[in-house]
């Protein structure tokens, strides 16, 4: 799943929680976001930073749903979760049992067993924000060949994880 599909699978309220996040604990990564949108919609910064938030986040969220902007919206994935949620991203990989500096690795190994995966979602989504588990394991999900069938299957099936589908 790309980061465009993220955005667009995510209900208002969460993109609002996304963006009030980010707000909080990146104001660079944020202003970049209101800049993008607003020359995606032809408009002046100052237009968009005039508007309540919530009605700004959701014009931000559907910039970023737009796969022309995929680089952009995973930047801000990206940045928000290595921002607020870095702990979130050493607790998964740890709960995996793979190693890793800081929540970071190099490449995403092969698939553990089916119980472990289970055990280490059901461990970071009791310890981290609904929100943050839903984005980072879609985002984490390798693709192709790589991809993690049994983490797959339960990004579509666990009421905890699904985005909304269209």
């Amino acid at each position: 799943m790309t980061a465009s599909d993220i955005f667009s699978g995510l209900a208002p309220a969460e993109a609002h929680e996304l963006f009030e996040s980010l707000h909080e604990t990146n104001k660079a990564a944020y202003k970049g976001c209101m800049q993008v949108t607003a020359s995606r919609r032809r408009l002046r910064s100052v237009f968009l930073e005039r508007k309540p938030r919530t009605d700004r986040h959701q014009w931000m969220r559907a910039a970023l749903a737009q796969p022309a902007n995929e680089d952009i919206a995973l930047d801000v994935l990206q940045n928000w979760l290595l921002g607020a949620h870095r702990a979130l991203l050493g607790d998964f990989l740890s709960a995996c049992g793979f190693a890793h500096e800081d929540g970071l690795i190099d490449n995403i190994p092969a698939q553990p067993a089916r119980e472990t995966v289970d055990a280490a979602v059901d461990a970071v989504a009791a310890k981290h924000p609904p929100l943050a588990v839903k984005v980072y394991l879609h985002l984490f999900q390798p693709q192709g060949s790589e991809a993690w069938p049994d983490l797959d299957a339960l990004l579509v099936i666990d009421p905890r994880l699904a985005l909304i589908r269209k």
